[in-house]
């Protein structure tokens, strides 16, 4: 019966293990590429949906109903230095909905 010499186990035992190390090396390998490339992804799918929504929105805050409550936080000689506390002096205001 023959058995096997120990240089032969040992190089069998170093094969076995470069090859775990090369498949986890490559299972990790892949796992952070695919994790790289979801994150590209929904970072891409966000940008494409919330762009339309932010031009929108500055769109609003820089037409005439933001030049109009603007102007109305601050009427020159009533209730200026007050923090923005109305003295009761002050005229109504109208609230726009857009």
């Amino acid at each position: 019966m023959h058995h096997p010499t120990l240089p032969a186990l040992l190089t069998l035992l170093l094969t076995l293990l470069l090859t775990l190390l090369l498949t986890l090396l490559l299972t990790l390998l892949l796992t952070l590429l695919l994790t790289l490339l979801l994150t590209l992804l929904l970072t891409l799918l966000l940008t494409l949906l919330l762009t339309p929504l932010a031009l929108a929105d500055a769109c609003v805050e820089s037409g005439p109903a933001a030049e109009l409550s603007a102007s109305s936080l601050s009427i020159p000689g009533q209730g200026e230095g007050l923090g923005g506390v109305g003295t009761g002096t002050e005229a109504p205001r109208t609230t726009i909905v857009g």
